[in-house]
């Protein structure tokens, strides 16, 4: 295991990093009582985690407007009751479809990771290698694309 400090002018290079190793493991970010999972595979994003609540697949779909109030309200009940996630509820109750459920995660990886670039003290990092958990839906995402996201959206922010 690798840990560390880290400020956001560093990221790019940790993410390079771990892309040119290609590296599987998780990349474990802290800052305040945040903390957020980028998980890779052969050195590519496959999927992310996070303790925020505002990261949650329900809040980034009723955000986006692709689930009401109603259904994202319906859908947590049924978390608790089946303790199934809640993309898959969703998908059974017919709210959203398997490939709108496929989106939405990539665009839920792509915001956990860019809002560690608006992070606005230096946090820590553990980057532990190994075997993924079978409980994570892997999805190939380029690296290049978030960045490219995150960029945007800072440029969005100074105007």
């Amino acid at each position: 295991m690798i840990a560390g400090a880290f400020n956001f002018s560093q990221l790019p290079n940790i993410f390079e990093g771990v892309r040119t190793k290609k590296i599987t493991g998780i990349l474990k970010l802290s800052h305040g009582g945040a903390v957020k999972s980028i998980f890779f595979k052969e050195g590519n994003v496959v999927y992310a985690s996070s303790s925020e609540n505002i990261d949650r697949l329900g809040d980034i779909l009723l955000k986006t407007h692709k689930i009401t109030a109603d259904q994202y309200k319906t859908s947590a009940d049924l978390i608790k009751k089946t303790g199934k996630r809640q993309g898959s509820i969703l998908v059974e109750m017919g709210v959203i479809t398997p490939k709108e459920l496929f989106e939405a995660l990539k665009i839920q990886i792509r915001e956990i990771i860019s809002s560690i670039f608006l992070w606005d003290t230096d946090g820590k990092f553990e980057l532990a290698e190994g075997e993924l958990p079978n409980n994570i839906i892997p999805l190939p995402i380029e690296l290049a694309d978030i960045l490219n996201y995150t960029i945007e959206k800072l440029e969005n922010l100074e105007v």
